[in-house]
Parts: structure tokens; sequence; C-alpha cells
């Protein structure tokens, strides 16, 4: 059954990677950016390893509500074809950051919170979340392209929820073999000095 809902959420990623394209949404950095980011997904999703273990389904919720948070302040950001520069490519480079992050994430990516093999490769050496990270700095550009006060609340309510979805992360993995001397290692959740 696990296996057909990542067939499923990977098929279906990889679909709006390609409906991307043939709808024109490669012409802009923002669009380019989505479509790639999409397509990763896609393939992780059907490449990914099972889960030794997932969160309670409460907790799973909070993090679905994050991801919803980050759809959220895209929809506040105006067309892509309107975003002022340094907002698109801020979110390009976000976004640059995410893939990396993703393809080092490899086999062990999931969007809700389990124990999967542990990954401290790639971006992982520096801050135990780099996706997160990359992903609040999109939805922080998404606000600067929107130019206006309506963005300040799903920019916020990302923030918070990504901090909460780290929490209840972090409460799981530390149960698995190894965590422990990775948190010593990699000291930073999200930002290198801050946390």
């Amino acid at each position: 059954m696990d296996r057909a809902v990542d067939w499923g959420f990977g098929l279906s990623a990889l679909g709006w990677a390609i409906a991307g394209v043939i709808e024109g949404q490669a012409s802009s950095l923002v669009g380019l950016t989505i479509i790639v980011i999409n397509g990763v997904v896609g393939v992780l999703f059907l490449a990914r390893r099972p889960a030794s273990r997932l969160a309670p389904a409460g907790e799973c919720a909070i993090c679905v509500g994050s991801v919803a948070s980050s759809v959220v302040a895209l929809s506040v950001a105006p067309d892509p074809a309107h975003w002022p520069l340094e907002a698109e490519l801020l979110f390009a480079l976000a976004g640059g950051g995410a893939v990396l992050s993703l393809v080092a994430l490899g086999g062990s990516f999931g969007v809700l919170p389990a124990l999967r093999p542990m990954v401290q490769r790639g971006p992982y050496r520096w801050v135990r979340h780099p996706v997160y990270l990359a992903e609040l700095t999109m939805v922080l550009a998404c606000g600067l392209a929107a130019r206006s006060l309506v963005a300040v609340g799903p920019v916020a309510l990302a923030v918070v929820l990504a901090v909460v979805r780290i929490i209840i992360e972090e409460r799981l993995l530390v149960q698995s073999q190894g965590y422990d001397a990775y948190q010593r290692q990699v000291r930073w959740r999200l930002i290198p000095g801050l946390w």
C-alpha cells in the first residue's frame, strides 16, 4: 500500500512538472524552479525507501499544515512574470538549494516525519534541515514578490509551522542510531549561528 501511495504522489509531481513545461511556465525563473523541484520530488517519491516508523497522526497533520502554508505563500505572490528581479533570484537560488538538499536526501526523502536512513552529506553537513531552510527562503521570496502586508501572514505562518515541524521531526529522529552524534557534529537546525 505504501509503495502505491508513493507512486501516486511521485507520478502526480512528475505530471505537474510536465504540465508546467507544456504550459510554458519555464519561461520565468520562478516557474522553471517549480518545474525542477516538482520533477525531483516526483523521482524521489518513486525511489524512496520505506520508513521504519512514522510520527503519530496528529503530528503528521501539523506537518501537512506546514507544507500547505508554503503553497498559500506562493498563492499570494503575483504571476511570476510580475515578480521583482530580487525576489525572483532569491526564489531561484533557494530552489537550487532545495534541489541540492533533496538530491542529497535521495531515498531518505519524505514529506512527513519518519525514521529513514540518516543523511549527513551535501548541505546536511552544515545544517540539519536544509530543505526547510530553502523552503522558507522561497516563502520569503514569495512575500517579497507580493509587496503587500497580506503576505506577512502566510510567511509568518510558514515559519512557525516549519519550526514546529522540525521539533516534531527531531523528537522522532533522536530515536535513530547516531542522530545524537549528528546533532553534536551539526549544531544548527536551520540557520547557522541562530537556531
